[in-house]
């Protein structure tokens, strides 16, 4: 089954607190900009302004013993044209 691919650009507005283990342990600390960090921002704000039940259908759940997958896979492309 072929998943459908929508692209949504968007521009981080506020302070991203992204960065993953290696960077708190590298001699020169660099921000990093990883999928899972993106995807819980989303999922964050998604909890937020939507029923906490409709955001695990989407964006699945391990709590509860009935855990279930994510609908949703997300990647993260930088434009360095810019």
């Amino acid at each position: 089954m072929k998943l459908e691919t929508i692209e949504y650009p968007f521009t981080v507005l506020t302070p991203c607190f992204c960065g993953g283990a290696e960077s708190k342990t590298a001699k020169t600390a660099k921000a990093e900009m990883r999928s899972a960090s993106v995807r819980g921002m989303i999922r964050f704000w998604h909890r937020h302004i939507a029923n906490v039940d409709y955001v695990n259908e989407i964006w699945g759940s391990a709590s509860g013993g009935e855990g279930n997958a994510s609908r949703v896979k997300l990647t993260v492309q930088f434009d360095l044209s810019k």
